[in-house]
């Protein structure tokens, strides 16, 4: 991944971040978005889980 652009990688996380979620792993998933810059569904996902220390 690091010969990949810098939005080919945002994109590939995404992609990673939500296998993570549709495997029920919303905690890493949550953490994949935030690396990726998608604060909004990484925001989303803590609310909808009722996180308050991720």
């Amino acid at each position: 991944m690091a010969a990949a652009s810098g939005e080919t990688q945002k994109m590939l996380m995404r992609k990673r971040a939500d296998w993570a979620r549709d495997s029920n792993q919303p905690k890493v998933a949550a953490e994949m978005l935030i690396s990726s810059g998608d604060l909004d569904k990484a925001t989303q996902l803590i609310i909808d889980n009722d996180w308050m220390d991720l």
